[in-house]
């Protein structure tokens, strides 16, 4: 029997990504100010009781109460005395354990050994389990060997200076060729060719080329197909893997110069050339 709820698959799947995570007020109560709590407090010490006066000012009676408290033991005038009450929640780690934690991530990015979400999640653990005397970790990280997704989340927020990315492949021997000697040489060579003849120095004839690859077949989307099809396939004007390299050259004056494209071919068909960048130039290479 179909139960219809009037909620398409779209609408729950949001409704339910929003409610886990993100708290939405549900009352229209006016915020807290310290103005209304020290109203508060003096209603009290001119005789009314704690519940009266904290219905009245529409406050918590466990606020007015922490609040007369925090009054009472403060060296100063309830006039000129600070009454932001803050409410944090508990967090797993402690702030300095936490920031430990988002420097490593930052760490091993930086060296292009990234962590994934689920390894940062291991990783927590680990921290969490080391510390297991100072600290209280939920049952589901005890029972699942790892850190809560929820946890992640919560990482991610106070912490935005990290966020989740593609990470691009790097060789070994790139990486290892980027050092402080090598970096030193090449500026110590543009330095020598600056010196060569005045043009260099105001930045004129200097450019900078970088190369990006198009890939010539574009992405199959999906489509419907029988189950228990292993493998279906979709009719493309070439095989996967070939690409039009596009060199774009940008000078240090600000200044740059029209694109180059190198085409996986033998022969040169000047259709490549159409609704192409003005001036830009057209190579093939077998």
């Amino acid at each position: 029997m179909a139960v219809t709820t009037g909620w398409n698959t779209e609408e729950l799947i949001l409704s339910a990504l929003t409610m886990v995570r993100t708290y939405q007020k549900k009352s229209d109560k006016q915020p807290t100010t310290p103005r209304k709590i020290k109203e508060a407090i003096k209603a009290v010490h001119d005789g009314w009781s704690i519940r009266q006066a904290a219905a009245h000012h529409q406050l918590g009676r466990e606020t007015l109460t922490a609040a007369i408290k925090k009054a009472k033991e403060a060296p100063v005038p309830l006039e000129s005395l600070d009454l932001k009450l803050t409410f944090k929640s508990r967090n797993v780690f402690p702030e300095a354990l936490d920031n430990d934690i988002a420097d490593y991530c930052i760490l091993m990015a930086q060296t292009g050994y990234g962590l994934t979400v689920s390894a940062a999640r291991d990783l927590a653990f680990e921290v969490a389990d080391k510390n297991r005397d100072k600290l209280k970790i939920p049952p589901n990280w005890d029972r699942d060997r790892k850190a809560g997704i929820d946890w992640f989340h919560g990482f991610q927020k106070r912490h935005p200076n990290i966020s989740i990315r593609v990470p691009e492949g790097c060789s070994v021997a790139r990486v290892m060729a980027f050092n402080e000697t090598n970096v030193k040489v090449f500026f110590d060579k543009l330095a020598e060719a600056r010196k060569r003849h005045p043009s260099f120095i105001d930045g004129s004839r200097v450019y900078n080329l970088d190369e990006t690859n198009t890939s010539a077949v574009q992405n199959t989307r999906k489509i419907l197909s029988s189950k228990g099809v292993k493998q279906v396939h979709q009719i493309k004007g070439a095989e996967r893997g070939e690409s039009v390299t596009t060199c774009v050259i940008i000078g240090a004056f600000g200044n740059i110069l029209p694109p180059v494209h190198i085409f996986p071919r033998k022969k040169f068909n000047s259709d490549f050339m159409i609704d192409a960048y003005p001036g830009a130039v057209c190579l093939a290479n077998a």
